[in-house]
């Protein structure tokens, strides 16, 4: 009888040590999950400075900035979970490209270059590696147009941040941009009368009036920004457009993926 009991507590305190141990897996991959996106998303945006850096170097001196590796002593961004120097393609021997890469946390890599903004799965040895990004954003632009470079989906940003909102232009140069806030559900706008009508064509909350040739704006995110929506939105987009109309054949809107934003910082369990 003894030893039945016995034998009952043990299976009990096995299945509880296996219940706890689940749940410990669980909770430490969903936590190394949102690290990762964390990371990756550093990532991105500091490699979006080099790329705006290299586009304004282009603009004044007709050619991007050469060194035969990162170069340090200019983008002074290394990775964030590292601290090793971002990769950088050789273009001391054409002054039209460049390419500077990031290995992600799923084992790919993140691409900026003279061709354009991706992901692949291999890293880039040479300039046609970096051109082999899909659904790239084309730098054959015609008429005129935005195309946002971060955010570029998928981050989670929070209330009192700074965050960088960065694009690239064509066709647009002294023309004055608003960049505005849409709740990814459409049906999800701003309170009445907060966004003033600046951003009512697209529903949207403005978030400021820039110069398109700045390339990059620095958002200090309200902490109080769901109760500015009709509903608290699962997650935001941003659209960047001109504040007048353009006299141009076409013109095509900057757009970005969906991404988050909590009411105020997420602290890390």
């Amino acid at each position: 009888m003894f030893n039945q009991s016995l034998s009952k507590i043990w299976i009990l305190l096995t299945v509880i040590i296996l219940i706890v141990g689940v749940i410990f897996i669980c909770y430490y991959l969903e936590i190394s999950k949102k690290r990762a996106k964390k990371w990756d998303s550093f990532r991105k945006s500091e490699l979006q400075l080099i790329a705006t850096y290299q586009e304004t170097y282009y603009t004044s001196y007709g050619h991007y900035y050469q060194s035969v590796n990162y170069p340090l002593e200019i983008f002074i961004w290394t990775d964030p979970k590292t601290g090793n120097s971002y990769g950088w393609s050789d273009n001391t021997k054409d002054n039209q490209k460049f390419c500077v890469y990031a290995n992600l946390e799923n084992g790919g890599f993140y691409v900026v270059s003279h061709y354009g903004t991706g992901e692949i799965a291999t890293e880039p040895c040479t300039f046609s590696d970096c051109e082999k990004v899909p659904n790239v954003y084309s730098k054959v632009k015609t008429g005129a147009g935005i195309n946002i470079t971060f955010p570029v989906g998928g981050e989670q940003w929070n209330g009192g941040e700074n965050q960088s909102i960065s694009w690239e232009q064509w066709g647009l140069i002294g023309k004055k941009l608003k960049i505005c806030l849409m709740g990814s559900d459409i049906s999800n706008i701003p309170a009445k009368g907060d966004y003033q009508g600046k951003c009512s064509d697209i529903e949207g909350y403005q978030i400021s009036e820039v110069y398109a040739e700045s390339g990059r704006y620095i958002w200090t995110i309200p902490v109080d920004l769901s109760k500015r929506f009709l509903k608290t939105p699962a997650s935001y987009r941003i659209k960047i457009m001109p504040v007048e109309e353009v006299s141009a054949k076409s013109i095509s809107y900057g757009f970005s993926d969906d991404f988050i934003i909590f009411d105020s910082i997420q602290k890390e369990k």
